[in-house]
């Protein structure tokens, strides 16, 4: 493609995606997470995994280190029902499964 790589033409690429709605901006307090392709699915239920611990150390009154020991302190407070503990659970169990499995 003739000058594709000026700046003037990618700005105008991205002037039009924008206007056709390709471009949105993020949502308030996300950023966007690059990981090499093969890592993508761990990565995935691992971030998933942290971020349900850290809404369970917010909902208890001391912050556990381990991510079962949040959502066990969370339920027995009566925060969570017993179904999200098994389903927080299931996914702390997930992405430790997660984290040694390198093999090809």
């Amino acid at each position: 493609m003739v000058h594709c790589h000026s700046a003037e033409a990618r700005e105008k690429r991205r002037l039009r995606a924008h206007r056709l709605g390709f471009l949105r901006p993020l949502p308030e307090g996300r950023r966007w997470l690059e990981v090499p392709e093969e890592v993508f699915d761990k990565a995935k239920i691992m971030v998933r995994s942290i971020g349900v611990h850290r809404e369970h150390v917010q909902l208890v009154s001391h912050a556990p280190h381990f991510a079962r020991a949040a959502a066990l302190a969370a339920s027995k407070a009566d925060y969570i029902t017993d179904s999200q503990l098994e389903n927080a659970l299931k996914l702390h169990r997930a992405a430790n499964r997660a984290k040694p499995s390198w093999t090809p």
